[in-house]
């Protein structure tokens, strides 16, 4: 025997305990499932002309016992988009579900838009870009998620000084190439060049292998 499908209010409680939802959100859904379950029901009956009414009632039951809210779905779609989104892409996902942020917060993530932009682009790119197609290429990604011109701009200088200044993990300068170091070491059995003779074993002292250590760093 066919179970019956579950109710519009186990629905709503089952995405609701998934994460929050919007009302508008959750009302699509809501309108969406029962009109399958009608056509599954009856395929040959016309959708009830109530279901809007019904789903409403019970949006207006869910907001009212605290389980379904507005504010917590902002707070929540602020934290979770704004490491990967500009402020004006948080604003315009916001405006698809007729809501909007308040000025705190929508003057938090202003502030913080430079940092954000900036460990955004650390995470996907990490290194400056090295010729005009590959610096539009960043450009093109941030722009996307939202970051405004002027902070691409920033991140995009502040990466190229970061690199240019990184220091090395003692505080030195960064070397222009890299570090060579050469011993040259006498043969042995030949005391022109200050090496042990085969007459006098025991005498490998310091005297006996000269080890001369150059650093060279090209200029």
């Amino acid at each position: 025997m066919k179970r019956p499908p579950p109710s519009l209010q186990a629905r709503a409680l089952g995405w609701l305990a998934q994460r929050e939802h919007s009302r508008s959100e959750l009302r699509r859904k809501l309108l969406r499932a029962a009109r399958l379950s009608e056509s599954e029901a009856e395929p040959e009956a016309e959708p009830a002309d109530d279901t809007p009414e019904r789903v409403d009632r019970l949006l207006e039951v869910l907001q009212a016992k605290g389980l379904l809210s507005e504010e917590r779905f902002v707070e929540s779609r602020v934290r979770v988009r704004a490491p990967n989104l500009g402020t004006r892409r948080i604003q315009m996902e916001l405006a698809r579900h007729g809501l909007k942020l308040a000025a705190q917060p929508l003057q938090q993530l202003r502030d913080s838009e430079l940092q954000r932009a900036t460990q955004l682009w650390q995470r996907k790119f990490g290194v400056p870009a090295l010729d005009p197609r590959e610096r539009a290429r960043q450009m093109r990604f941030l722009a996307g998620r939202g970051f405004s011109g002027e902070v691409i701009r920033r991140v995009l200088a502040d990466g190229t000084l970061a690199q240019d200044e990184d220091p090395l993990p003692g505080g030195g300068p960064v070397p222009q190439q890299g570090r060579v170091i050469k011993c040259s070491r006498p043969a042995h059995g030949h005391p022109a060049h200050g090496g042990a003779s085969p007459d006098s074993p025991g005498r490998h002292d310091v005297n006996a292998r000269r080890c001369t250590f150059r650093m060279l760093q090209g200029g």
